[in-house]
């Protein structure tokens, strides 16, 4: 080799002194070295793993001593809701029934001390009929019947003229009306209505062919502010029964109520065959 050649550089793994056993280089340790402290917790461990203490304990005492007063203020206040609603029930139960025993007194007494108005002693309406036999008025009679003065007494009604037995009416009706301020007890009082009928007519009235009807209303104040209507309704039915040879053999005549009406006209005609079939 000649002298002016140059040394290569030794290499930086080689020993300086030649050797060529490569020199381990340091690789420094993953694991953290040993300092005699602990490690820092991770944050799961700090949530979930703390430790109580002395003074965490005195609060979860707190907390169940204070959701037991919250449970037994809740019962405790239930208890007294239900007493003042069974108290209410009670009180309002027991309103209801004096409320309840008043009125069944107020009725009694009504029933027993009110005014009554009605017909006179219940007898139906007259007709008057003169001597060229015309009929001149229908006459109505009123009577109070209770125990005090009846006040704002009104009538209104209407009087017609039917045929039988089909009850059909026959010309204008006559409408009447009057009103009594006042009636005392145990009194009455008669009112004339004009409704005129013709001889012809009226003979057809006394041969069971026709019949007058007089219905309509009564309305009083009963002394107790209440006021009372009474329906009334009458038809006048004359008959007169007569044997084959014409002869009279019985008469009547009258007001009968419109319910009884039918009844005492199927009467009337069976008597009338009957005094047929005997002479």
């Amino acid at each position: 080799m000649p002298d002016n050649m140059p040394v290569p550089p030794a290499n930086a793994d080689q020993d300086p002194t030649g050797d060529q056993t490569k020199v381990q280089k340091e690789v420094p340790s993953a694991i953290a070295p040993e300092t005699g402290t602990e490690p820092p917790l991770s944050s799961h461990e700090l949530t979930c793993k703390t430790k109580r203490d002395v003074w965490d304990h005195a609060k979860f005492a707190a907390e169940l001593i204070g959701l037991g007063f919250l449970i037994a203020y809740t019962i405790y206040t239930a208890g007294i809701y239900c007493a003042n609603r069974k108290s209410a029930e009670a009180t309002q139960n027991t309103f209801l029934e004096i409320q309840k025993q008043t009125l069944l007194q107020k009725q009694q007494l009504i029933g027993t001390q009110a005014a009554i108005v009605d017909l006179w002693q219940n007898t139906p309406p007259e007709l008057s009929i003169d001597n060229l036999q015309e009929v001149r008025f229908v006459r109505l009679d009123l009577e109070n019947s209770g125990h005090v003065t009846a006040t704002s007494v009104q009538v209104r009604l209407e009087i017609a003229r039917l045929t039988l037995p089909n009850e059909n009416k026959i010309g204008n009706a006559v409408n009447a009306e009057f009103m009594v301020p006042s009636l005392a007890q145990e009194k009455r009082i008669h009112r004339d209505f004009r409704f005129f009928v013709n001889p012809a007519d009226t003979k057809l009235i006394f041969d069971t062919k026709q019949t007058i009807r007089l219905s309509g209303t009564i309305t009083y104040n009963n002394g107790f502010d209440q006021i009372i209507p009474v329906p009334i309704c009458f038809s006048y039915l004359a008959y007169t029964v007569r044997n084959k040879a014409g002869a009279e053999r019985g008469s009547g005549s009258g007001f009968q109520r419109c319910e009884e009406l039918g009844a005492a006209l199927q009467s009337v005609q069976k008597e009338k065959i009957a005094a047929l079939q005997r002479d």
